[in-house]
């Protein structure tokens, strides 16, 4: 069964509804209905405690702030077939965080408490869920881990070789990795800094021809001196153990 809207089709591609039978799926997706977010908007306050939402195009970032010094640290960065907020989902408490739109957003959202009543009744969902929990408990305890244990330069390699993606090979041929999108503001949100340290760590890789910077833009020239600098790699991209001095 599929809603003619096509929403079951969009839910089936989500991890959390990627296991419901099709029977399931389609009355699951009758309780979504289709949203925008404009780039760089926020949804409300508490949103979350009455609203599901699976992210369909764009990315979102979930943030911890403090209002005296107007700091942000990002917690999540969810992209498409990504859902906020599991947290809020689970416990039924407001969730002390910001949310702001890195490029458009298009999403579905759905009353929490249908979400709540699927879960009693598809033990597919559940399961889903608590992997999703699981999953988000190994990247907070990353983030920790980075911040606690590891200088900025690492934690900043670390994020370019998570989110870098392929680009055109080099006239040589050798593959390349670019990462776009992100501001360097948003960047030092992500590694726990600001800006400016930001900055001053892109313009040493660029002067050691590392990277090429670019209006929300890097480009990496030297795949392996980002791995270098890392504490750990990005599989998709290199080889899981470090090469040699």
């Amino acid at each position: 069964m599929s809603s003619p809207n096509g929403i079951s089709e969009t839910l089936r591609r989500c991890d959390l509804f990627g296991g419901l039978t099709d029977e399931e799926l389609g009355d699951v997706s009758r309780s979504f209905r289709r949203e925008s977010l404009a780039r760089h908007a926020s949804l409300p306050p508490g949103r979350a405690l009455t609203t599901f939402t699976v992210i369909v195009s764009g990315r979102m970032e979930v943030m911890r702030y403090h209002p005296e010094t107007d700091r942000r640290l990002t917690i999540a960065f969810l992209e498409p077939f990504d859902a906020f907020d599991i947290v809020t989902l689970m416990d039924g408490q407001m969730h002390d965080v910001i949310t702001r739109a890195a490029e458009p957003i298009e999403s579905l959202v759905a009353p929490l408490p249908a979400v709540r009543r699927w879960i009693d009744r598809m033990p597919a969902l559940e399961h889903a869920l608590l992997h999703s929990v699981a999953a988000q408990m190994r990247g907070l305890e990353s983030l920790a881990a980075d911040i606690a244990l590891f200088d900025t330069p690492t934690r900043l390699s670390n994020l370019i070789l998570q989110y870098a993606e392929p680009s055109s090979p080099s006239a040589d041929g050798r593959p390349q990795y670019v990462l776009s999108g992100m501001s360097h503001e948003m960047i030092a949100r992500m590694i726990g800094t600001v800006r400016a340290v930001v900055n001053r760590c892109l313009q040493e890789l660029k002067a050691d021809h590392v990277v090429q910077l670019r209006r929300h833009e890097i480009r990496i020239d030297d795949l392996e001196a980002v791995m270098k600098r890392a504490d750990r790699f990005c599989e998709r991209l290199g080889s899981p153990t470090p090469p040699g001095p």
